[in-house]
């Protein structure tokens, strides 16, 4: 075959088989369309059976469900209707029942309901007694176990409220709410269970506080800190205990739930009541302690120097809780000791400690004393002796320094050397400058008989006590708070005195002498008078109506400072009179004193027989005295403006006097032999 030939026969065969091809293409889709066609009339066919047999099942469903939910939606609003405005009726308040009632009604229930249940008195033992008993020796349990001790408690002794209102509106509100198939889930639940709501309630703290107090003294059991105790030089641990203590709070709430509940019978609770001091603090403590005192310290001064050995150490170790620590406290180690108490034991160096038995071991060899400014007067002018600034140990330094030292546990180290300051005198030369001390202001003299010597003593004396007393401005001067007890250990001698209106001796008689110089002295100065009190006698010695009587607890006199400046009281014995004088800043007063008229009393007669004077023989033994009424007015001006006046009215009794009268008879002649 030539090559043409054969293009064509192959040309032949491709036209063939694309037609073919397409012809075959043809058929397959035709087939398949035509079992496509059948499928989907076997799927409708089978679709539209599915229907009819829904429809049948439907049909046979339809009335029993449509019966049911008549039924719930009867049942829904049945409970709705039966709740409209009122609380549903499975509801509990506190194990009271409220359902059905509406708010007003309800808590009016309540209140009525808990009032009366509040009547009943809550019985409450004390457990923590039975507890101790069965803790005791089991051989003794039996014969030493008593019923425990009770109290019945009213809910109003202790302001016991309960909250009805919130209570109540909690209840109201079941059931309700913006999400109706939860309200309805819980309104039908509640046919099963019932719904609670709690109470909330209140108390007096202040009342309970009072009314439990009987439980507080039977119960509770105070903690003891251990602590550590010296003895034979060394410091050892002492072990305390816990203790027990009323839970108030919990106790006013199982009350609340006791008279809810309607059982009025509890155990009154009780908690552990730690120590705050424990053992491991304790430990630390006596160890420091030891260790502190374990070798003796060397404490030095300029070229001087002493040794204090253990038990001196010792001595200045006290023992304080953290939570009493002040900042100069000298603790003995700085570092805090491990506790399982938020509060632990420190050791310290003791400053008042220090000061006895260190410093004042050292004595006069260290340091020196200041001297105070002092007043002299002399021809009645006033000098001011200069102040002199002292030197003296700083304690507080010196027990600091201690406590660094003895921490240490090398003997060499064990040194320190003492820190002095500077000693301010109490009265400098310039408090006392400021002080306008400057002239005398005021003087009264009143003599005395010089033919008693203890008398005399004792004017002396009682002057000395009061002689540069200063006043402030302002300040009240007292008699006897400045002069002192005037009795026999202090010096005073038995003189003459007037002991419930008749003349007598004492230790200390004569002493009104001064004081009633001093009240002289001090109307002239212009002072207020604050207390005076006249002699139950009168004595001709003092000017009438100007005395004043004291007498120790009972008697005293008094003025207060009213001018501006101080007031320096100078009082002295001389020539047989008693001198009081004030100095100060003359403040120019102009001053009256006025006794009215003196309304005297006669004194009556008491004649005493007595067998040892002759016959007939009148003997004086005491005088009389009259009584009198008299008023005295003082007054103190300044120019034109009145600035005081007082009057002091004196009432003296009468004293009788005494006569005795001689009986006996005189002797008769004897015969002649």
């Amino acid at each position: 075959m030539d090559e043409k030939q054969a293009h064509k026969e192959l040309f032949k065969t491709m036209l063939y088989d694309e037609y073919h091809a397409e012809a075959n293409t043809k058929l397959d889709n035709a087939i398949r369309l035509k079992r496509a066609t059948s499928d989907d009339l076997e799927e409708c066919k089978q679709r539209a059976l599915k229907r009819r047999d829904r429809k049948k099942i439907f049909a046979r469903l339809a009335i029993p469900v449509a019966v049911i939910f008549a039924i719930a939606a009867g049942l829904v609003a049945y409970d709705y209707a039966m709740s409209w405005g009122r609380i549903h009726p499975n509801v509990v308040v506190s194990g009271i029942e409220v359902g059905g009632m509406r708010p007003a009604d309800a808590e009016d229930y309540l209140a009525e309901k808990l009032d009366e249940l509040s009547q009943n008195p809550v019985t409450i033992s004390n457990i923590a007694e039975v507890e101790n008993d069965e803790d005791s020796d089991s051989e003794n349990a039996e014969e030493n176990q008593t019923e425990p001790e009770s109290w019945e408690i009213f809910a109003a002794d202790i302001g016991l409220s309960f909250e009805t209102t919130t209570a109540v509106a909690q209840a109201y509100e079941f059931g309700r709410g913006l999400n109706v198939l939860d309200a309805l889930q819980k309104r039908l639940m509640s046919y099963f269970d019932l719904y609670h709501v709690d109470l909330t309630t209140a108390f007096d703290e202040e009342a309970a506080v009072e009314t439990f107090e009987p439980l507080r003294s039977a119960i509770n059991i105070a903690p003891s800190d251990s602590r550590v105790v010296l003895a034979d030089g060394e410091f050892n641990v002492e072990s305390g205990s816990d203790g027990i203590a009323l839970n108030e709070v919990e106790l006013a709430v199982l009350m609340a739930s006791a008279i809810l509940a309607q059982e009025f019978d509890i155990d009154a609770p009780v908690e552990e009541d730690p120590r705050d001091i424990d053992d491991a603090s304790a430990e630390y403590a006596a160890h420091a302690a030891n260790q502190a005192a374990s070798l003796p310290v060397e404490v030095n001064y300029t070229d001087r120097s002493w040794t204090f050995e253990g038990n001196d150490i010792a001595a200045l170790i006290n023992f304080k809780r953290s939570d009493a620590l002040e900042d100069e406290d000298a603790i003995l180690r700085s570092s805090e000791p491990t506790s399982t108490t938020d509060i632990w034991l420190a050791p310290i160096i003791n400053a008042e400690e220090v000061q006895d038995r260190i410093v004042g071991y050292m004595g006069a060899d260290v340091g020196r004393a200041p001297v105070n400014a002092r007043f002299s007067v002399s021809n009645g002018r006033v000098n001011i002796r200069p102040s002199e600034i002292g030197s003296g140990v700083d304690v507080q330094q010196l027990a600091l320094d201690l406590a660094q030292v003895l921490a240490d546990t090398d003997s060499e180290g064990r040194t320190t050397t003492l820190t002095m300051n500077e000693l301010e005198p109490s009265l400098t030369t310039e408090d006392a400058e400021a002080m306008n001390i400057r002239e005398r202001i005021s003087t009264f003299t009143i003599p005395f008989s010089a033919g008693q010597p203890n008398r005399t003593h004792n004017i002396e004396l009682i002057s000395s006590k009061i002689n540069y007393t200063i006043v402030a401005p302002g300040e009240e001067f007292s008699f006897n708070g400045t002069a002192g007890h005037a009795n026999a250990a202090r010096g005073f001698l038995d003189a003459g005195v007037i002991i419930s209106g008749e003349l007598s001796t004492a230790v200390g008689g004569g002493i009104c002498q001064v004081s009633s110089t001093l009240f002289n002295t001090a109307m002239l100065a212009g002072v207020e008078i604050t207390q005076r009190q006249n002699h139950s006698l009168f004595f001709s010695q003092y000017p009438v109506g100007r005395d004043a009587a004291v007498s120790w607890g009972t008697l005293d006199f008094r003025f207060r400072n009213t001018l501006n400046n101080y007031i320096l009281v100078v009082a002295f014995v001389e020539d047989s009179a008693s001198t009081v004088e004030f100095f100060g800043t003359d403040p120019d007063y102009d001053i009256t004193i006025e006794a009215g008229e003196f309304e005297r009393t006669s004194y009556g007669t008491n004649e005493v027989e007595d067998d040892t004077l002759p016959e007939g023989t009148r003997v004086v033994e005491t005088r009389g005295v009259r009584g009198g009424t008299v008023d005295v007015v003082y007054t103190v001006r300044q120019g034109d403006t009145l600035v005081r006046q007082q009057t002091f009215r004196s009432t003296h009794r009468s004293a009788n006097e005494v006569v005795r009268i001689g009986t006996m008879e005189p002797d008769e002649d004897e015969d002649d032999d």
